[in-house]
């Protein structure tokens, strides 16, 4: 990445649907990517339905920049959060959700919006996130969910991009 242009680590278009019952956290996607400068950033756009029996039942939708990679539909909470969003409703919620990473000028240093939006992008009352994930060696980012207590809850993955965006010194 000499270039300094901005290039894809992984993308799927498959869809992985969770219907699992309970609150541990199921990995969706793992993705690898290699060791980061002071000043890169990950990029991870994602595309999510979610449908629920009552307005009460919450569906969880987590990014995670973590040192371990998890199995996909597996249960696994590995790594700082990023995204956390919540959804309550009854009805199908489809979303796009931008979530980016930035290493604050040091590789042991991120700084993220700490979602409690929708798309993850724009303005919002709540303090920027921090993380001190050790990028240097790479790691993996984990887009996890939890589904709350009903067999009808349901949270499909239907697809993600992440993209490395290298830093200007």
């Amino acid at each position: 990445y000499a270039l300094k242009v901005p290039y894809v680590l992984g993308q799927s278009g498959a869809a992985v649907t969770n219907t699992a019952i309970g609150t541990a956290e199921l990995n969706m996607a793992s993705v690898a990517y290699p060791a980061l400068g002071a000043n890169d950033s990950l990029r991870i756009t994602t595309l999510w339905d979610t449908t629920g029996s009552t307005a009460t039942n919450t569906k969880n939708l987590l990014i995670r920049l973590s040192t371990t990679g998890c199995t996909p539909l597996s249960a696994c909470s590995a790594g700082t959060g990023a995204l956390s969003l919540n959804e309550n409703s009854t009805s199908l919620i489809s979303h796009s959700i931008v979530t980016v990473i930035r290493n604050a000028n040091a590789t042991n240093a991120q700084v993220f919006q700490t979602i409690s939006s929708a798309t993850g992008l724009g303005g919002t009352t709540v303090a920027a996130g921090s993380a001190a994930v050790q990028t240097n060696a790479g790691g993996f980012i984990n887009i996890d969910s939890i589904t709350a207590t009903s067999s009808a809850d349901v949270i499909k993955l239907l697809g993600y991009t992440i993209e490395l965006v290298p830093g200007v010194p």
